[in-house]
C-alpha cells in the first residue's frame, strides 16, 4: 500500500473484504521485524476496517510491514489475515489521484539518480576520531539521541537536566558539541552574532620535544639527578568532543525537511513527459549525426545517468555525487 503524507492528518490506513462484525488486530513493523504500532479494531457490517496511524507515520517518511490479525479466545493462534508492505513518503509533486502512477515513477527515476528526498528517522553506529567532528552518513537535521559508549548522553527532548548539547554542522555531515561560546545557535534559535568557537577539525597531532635543560620539562629547579617530573607533550594536547576509537550510536532525523523547489518543478516536466508518452530518447542524446545512410551516435549519458530530458538531467546534476567529496570519515 502505497500512502502519501499530506493533509489531512493522521493518516489512516484501511481494508475491505474482511467478516463483517469480527475484531482484528493491526500491527505496523519496521525494517528491524520491530512491532512500533498496534490496534485493535471491529470490522463493520460490510467487511471493512479503518485504523488512524500516530503522529509519527505523518512526521516521517518510510517503509513498513503491516500485518492484520483475527482477534481470538486462543492466544496461540495468530495467523495474518493479511500481510501488506506500507510505504509512507511525501510527493515530489502533485498530490491528485489521477497522477499518482505518473508522480511514482517520476519520483523512481529522480531518486535513482540523486537518492532521494526523504525524511526519515535512522539510527547510525560510528566511531570517534578524535575531533570536534563526528562524521555520519546522510543528510543529518537533527540529532535526536546520542549514546557514548553505550552511555547515553544527549536526550534532545530532555529540557530539564544539566546535558551537553549536540548540534548538526552547518552542512549537515556531521555531530558537533554545542559551546555557550559564540557558536553555532542551537536547533530553533536565532543565529549568534558572536564569533564560532574554533573547532579541530581532525585529531591533533602529538608533538614530542627532545629533552633539554628547558624549563618546561625539567621544572624550575632543574638537577642533574633522574627525571622525575617529565611530561610528555602528550599532556598538553587537548582531546576532541569526540575521542579516537569511541563508540557511537546517533539516532536523529535525516534527509530533506521539503522538497527543494528545482526538484519539484523536474518532477513536474518527468509527469508531463510520462503522461504524454515523451520519452523520446533519440531527440535527446545524439551526439553524431550523419546523412549518409542516416548513421547515428548516442551519447552514454542516455544509458547511464539520463532521465530522458536534458533539462531534467542538468537540474539533478547539482544534486549528483560525481565529482564531489563530503567531509572525511572512516570508510
Amino acid at each position: 500500500m502505497n500512502l502519501l503524507r499530506k493533509p489531512p492528518f493522521p493518516l489512516t490506513v484501511g481494508y475491505d473484504g474482511l467478516d463483517p462484525d469480527t475484531p482484528y488486530a493491526v500491527v505496523v513493523y519496521n525494517t528491524h521485524a520491530e512491532a512500533i504500532f498496534m490496534q485493535e479494531v471491529v470490522s463493520d457490517a460490510e467487511g471493512s476496517i479503518v485504523v488512524e496511524l500516530p503522529e509519527h507515520f505523518s512526521k516521517y517518511d518510510g517503509a513498513y510491514s503491516l500485518h492484520v490479525y483475527e482477534v481470538t479466545e486462543d492466544p496461540t493462534i495468530n495467523d495474518a489475515v493479511i500481510i501488506d508492505t506500507l510505504y509512507i513518503y511525501r510527493p515530489y509533486f502533485g498530490a491528485d489521484e489521477d497522477m499518482t502512477h505518473a508522480e511514482l515513477l517520476a519520483r523512481h527515476i529522480i531518486d535513482s539518480i540523486t537518492g532521494g528526498f526523504y525524511y526519515t528517522i535512522q539510527l547510525q553506529e560510528t566511531t570517534g576520531m578524535g575531533a570536534d567532528f563526528l562524521p555520519v552518513h546522510g543528510r543529518l537535521c537533527k540529532v535526536n539521541y546520542l549514546y557514548e559508549n553505550n552511555v547515553l548522553t544527549y536526550d534532545r527532548f530532555d529540557t530539564e537536566s544539566n546535558q551537553d548539547i549536540y548540534i548538526p554542522s552547518p552542512d549537515h555531515t556531521a555531530i558537533t558539541k554545542y559551546v555557550d561560546k559564540g557558536d553555532y545557535p542551537p536547533q530553533g534559535s536565532p543565529p549568534s552574532p558572536i564569533t564560532r568557537y574554533d573547532r579541530k577539525q581532525s585529531k591533533p597531532v602529538k608533538t614530542y620535544v627532545a629533552k633539554s635543560d628547558s624549563v618546561p620539562h625539567y621544572g624550575m629547579y632543574y638537577t642533574y639527578s633522574p627525571v622525575s617530573n617529565y611530561k610528555d607533550m602528550s599532556e598538553y594536547d587537548t582531546i576532541g568532543f569526540f575521542p579516537q576509537d569511541w563508540d557511537y550510536v546517533v539516532v536523529g532525523e535525516f534527509g530533506w525537511t521539503v522538497v527543494p523547489n528545482d526538484i519539484r518543478h523536474a518532477t513536474e516536466i518527468l509527469i508531463d513527459d510520462i503522461i504524454c508518452n515523451r520519452f523520446n530518447h533519440g531527440q535527446r542524446y545524439i551526439s553524431e549525426y550523419q546523412t549518409d545512410q542516416f548513421r547515428v551516435k548516442y551519447n552514454s549519458q542516455l544509458l547511464v545517468t539520463g532521465t530522458g530530458n536534458v533539462q531534467v538531467d542538468r537540474i539533478l546534476a547539482g544534486y549528483t555525487n560525481s565529482g564531489t567529496l563530503g567531509r572525511a570519515k572512516v570508510l
